[in-house]
């Protein structure tokens, strides 16, 4: 049994309001948050034995948020894709049954930075350590594959419209990152960046190699993908003669 028919995305949930400076803890905007979607999912506490996040510890939130017991927990500093992935993965693995992913973290203290150079400010903010990576292309990978996922789940679609929406971006003079499935390679057109279908670590090594492109040679395929994509489109008005042919009882060419 593979991954997506063990692990499912249940709920999510989000604190009432986001602010730079607010008069509460990590801990207090992580629980209302995991409270809500817990209520949500029609679950309990009690059925919750895995927490995987990074601020606030996984100690403190099973403290706060009163959860008897785990089996398997996960604090990471890492970008808040990688959190899903990774408790998806302990789930699969049977380490935990219900895993309750988190994050709480003071947008203020990334910004300025004087978190980081206060002792005092670090004390009062429980996991607040090290500034986090630089650009990760791999949770990129990650999160733009979990957010197309949970647009075609919300809105239906199917993974032949995404490529109309290349079809799109290049009229519109943008490069596409395509993967080879189905007729994306042909959507994308010449000038598209291409992997295989699956393979996070080919799909990250194309946006790496994204944010080096020098401005001449984006402008270069982005001129180009729109002048091919000309040629390659059938003109409107052949499928209006087409329906005529036929209503007309003449062979379509």
């Amino acid at each position: 049994m593979n991954m997506k028919d063990r692990v499912a995305i249940a709920g999510a949930s989000t604190t009432g309001f986001v602010a730079k400076n607010l008069n509460r803890s990590q801990a207090s905007l992580a629980a209302e948050a995991c409270i809500d979607v817990i209520r949500k999912c029609g679950i309990t506490r009690e059925d919750v034995d895995g927490l995987c996040g990074s601020w606030p510890s996984a100690a403190v939130l099973q403290s706060v948020l009163g959860i008897p017991e785990l089996t398997w927990f996960g604090n990471p500093v890492i970008p808040m894709v990688d959190h899903v992935a990774t408790a998806a993965a302990a789930v699969h693995a049977g380490l935990c049954e219900v895993a309750l992913v988190y994050h709480a973290a003071y947008r203020a203290a990334w910004n300025s930075g004087s978190a980081l150079k206060d002792p005092f400010r670090r004390i009062a903010t429980p996991g607040l350590s090290d500034p986090p990576p630089g650009p990760d292309t791999m949770a990129a990978a990650v999160g733009y594959t979990g957010w197309a996922s949970r647009y075609m789940h919300e809105y239906g679609v199917t993974r032949e419209d995404f490529g109309l929406v290349a079809i799109e971006a290049r009229n519109l003079g943008v490069p596409c990152i395509i993967t080879r499935d189905g007729g994306l390679p042909e959507a994308g057109g010449r000038q598209a960046l291409v992997c295989e279908p699956g393979d996070s670590h080919a799909l990250a090594n194309l946006l790496e190699r994204v944010t080096h492109m020098s401005d001449a040679e984006y402008a270069d395929r982005s001129n180009c993908t729109r002048e091919e994509l000309q040629h390659e489109l059938v003109p409107m008005d052949f499928y209006a003669q087409a329906y005529r042919r036929i209503l007309c009882s003449d062979p379509a060419e």
